[in-house]
């Protein structure tokens, strides 16, 4: 499986507030690859039924889905981080 399918995929920025997208067999929904790369995805609804992971950051590229209704089907996995985990967490949520 690669992780860098995602529908948004970004190595810069990427604002996509608002949106909606549903994944089915894709290896990610969001991928954020960079410690430049910077996804806003605020308010959305991203539908994820696949084995992969909803939310994928690499090499500490941030994504940014408060406000956001994130659902999961199959084997999917909310979200994976790669790198150091003493860094700052790339992935900015709402507590549930």
């Amino acid at each position: 499986m690669q992780k860098n399918d995602g529908i948004i995929f970004a190595n810069g920025t990427s604002l996509t507030n608002g949106l909606y997208m549903k994944v089915k067999d894709g290896a990610s929904a969001i991928v954020s690859d960079g410690a430049t790369s910077n996804v806003e995805a605020r308010y959305s609804t991203i539908d994820y039924d696949g084995n992969g992971y909803a939310l994928y950051s690499v090499n500490d590229g941030n994504i940014d889905v408060r406000n956001s209704k994130i659902s999961l089907y199959g084997n999917s996995t909310g979200f994976e981080r790669s790198g150091d985990l003493a860094d700052p967490f790339p992935i900015k949520i709402n507590r549930c």
